[in-house]
């Protein structure tokens, strides 16, 4: 199931089937027409293009108490983030190359005194010429409508530090985007208040996996070119 949900090529069939049977249920002409057509559906360009060619670090930062209740939430959020990355076959990444996570995990806990300082003031120790900082703003895997009920959802803001490794002090913040957010599982309806009940495959863990896997693919997606959500399509 994980495979699936980092597979971009799997995510774009799947959209194109539930394109199809839109189309065929209700007699659409959008999605319809885009098949018809022989076409697809424009893809969506990346907010930061920045990282073709660079060496890339990801800095994920939770605050304590997210990570009382999840205690590697910050690993194993950079790690999808950087899966993601990696199999995105966007060619503009194929010259991009990563910073081992562990190396840089070891520094975040060798380093505790740098929480709350500014990324820019150490981004050169990190080796890297671009730092995707990931700031956790919220995480659950409950529903606030009961303990009962499972809905992951994860919002973060998400910046880009350049370095220039040639000019030391040189890091700068280039780009910012607030708010990005993910929720997992997707039935079980819309708002705050809903969920689904647990079953063999939707457990604490199950949840808290596929809400690291949606968040990090909804934070990845904003450095390479990929297929519109399934919201815009349904909605031609």
């Amino acid at each position: 199931m994980l495979e699936s949900l980092r597979s971009n090529v799997i995510r774009t069939l799947w959209r194109t089937a539930c394109m199809f049977a839109l189309a065929t249920a209700t007699g659409g002409c959008g999605a319809f027409g885009w098949l018809a057509a022989g076409q697809t559906p424009a893809e969506i360009k990346p907010a930061y293009d920045g990282l073709k060619g660079e060496t890339v670090a990801i800095w994920v930062y939770a605050d304590e108490v997210e990570q009382m209740d999840f205690p590697h939430i910050q690993d194993d959020l950079a790690g999808a983030i950087q899966s993601h990355l990696k199999e995105s076959e966007d060619e503009a990444l194929e010259t991009t190359r990563y910073q081992n996570l562990q190396k840089v995990a070891d520094y975040q806990r060798n380093h505790p005194t740098l929480r709350g300082r500014p990324l820019t003031e150490f981004a050169g120790d990190l080796g890297v010429t671009r730092v995707v900082y990931v700031e956790l703003r919220s995480f659950s895997t409950r529903s606030n409508a009961s303990v009962d009920l499972f809905r992951g959802k994860g919002v973060a803001d998400v910046h880009v530090v350049e370095v220039d490794l040639k000019k030391p002090g040189s890091a700068k913040e280039t780009w910012k985007q607030e708010n990005i957010n993910a929720k997992y599982p997707e039935q079980g309806g819309e708002g705050e208040n809903v969920g689904v009940f647990e079953t063999p495959d939707i457990n604490a863990q199950s949840v808290y996996v596929g809400t690291i896997q949606a968040l990090g693919l909804e934070i990845a997606e904003q450095f390479y070119q990929h297929a519109p959500p399934d919201d815009e399509l349904s909605s031609h």
